[in-house]
């Protein structure tokens, strides 16, 4: 298992949009001989997507090939379970971190107060103190970042031609960004947001817009999305980045 994971490790480093199509069809028959090394190459997959953002599309891209590709060199599993191995893996990852993200955001929220009374008091603290905050700052980018990546991620899966993933998630993910569990969402999800809505956007309204009459419940979501973003765009003490971000979305 080491060395395949070391050769799907090595294929994923060099993987461009230049050379997908060869390098796909390599990391394609690489041996997905069990469940363990699915799982294991759905995390290389999904850390890879998050520590390069950037190149989200290209990682979703890749899932949404394997998910295609892989029941037909994954004869050791049984028919029903070869088109959703693979899916259930990265549809998990996507939706633990998530899930974290939003546990997270709770807990941060009432440690933000205290932070801010420090840095307001900086000077008359110790060096050691001082270094503690800096490091602090960094991890908390540094949770942003991948939560971001997190979500940037998801709504370029949903845009796959095979929907890696589901409208239902993508729903969940923009009603908990926007209606948080804490109360308000901070600048930082309101950012996912507007991220997610401008990825899926024109793909979510086209199919609410293929739903049947009888059933507008998709189109009422659409519509109470923007209506949502509009009071959030009004609220005060919002940073113009971000308001300007979310009338961005509006116009969409």
């Amino acid at each position: 298992m080491e060395v395949t994971l070391r050769k799907a490790q090595g294929l994923l480093n060099k993987l461009t949009i230049e050379n997908f199509e060869k390098l796909s069809e390599k990391i394609l028959n690489i041996g997905f001989d069990n469940q363990e090394i699915i799982d294991a190459i759905v995390s290389l997959i999904y850390e890879k997507a998050l520590d390069q953002s950037t190149f989200a599309p290209m990682y979703a891209k890749l899932c949404d090939f394997l998910l295609n590709r892989l029941p037909s060199v994954q004869l050791w599993m049984n028919k029903a379970h070869k088109f959703n191995e693979f899916r259930r893996g990265i549809v998990k990852s996507c939706q633990q971190e998530f899930e974290s993200q939003q546990k997270w955001a709770i807990t941060d929220q009432s440690l933000q107060a205290e932070r801010a009374e420090k840095r307001r008091n900086i000077e008359n603290l110790t060096s050691e103190e001082r270094q503690r905050i800096a490091d602090e700052d960094y991890e908390i980018a540094k949770i942003k970042r991948r939560s971001l990546g997190n979500i940037k991620f998801i709504g370029e899966l949903y845009m796959t031609p095979n929907k890696v993933i589901a409208i239902n998630i993508i729903r969940r993910c923009i009603e908990g960004l926007m209606w948080p569990s804490k109360g308000e969402p901070d600048e930082e999800e309101l950012e996912s947001l507007c991220k997610l809505i401008t990825t899926v956007g024109k793909a979510l309204e086209y199919e609410s817009s293929t739903v049947s009459k009888n059933d507008s419940t998709s189109v009422k979501s659409m519509n109470e999305y923007m209506q949502g973003l509009k009071q959030i765009s009004k609220r005060q003490g919002l940073s113009s980045r971000v308001e300007f971000m979310i009338l961005d979305v509006i116009d969409l």
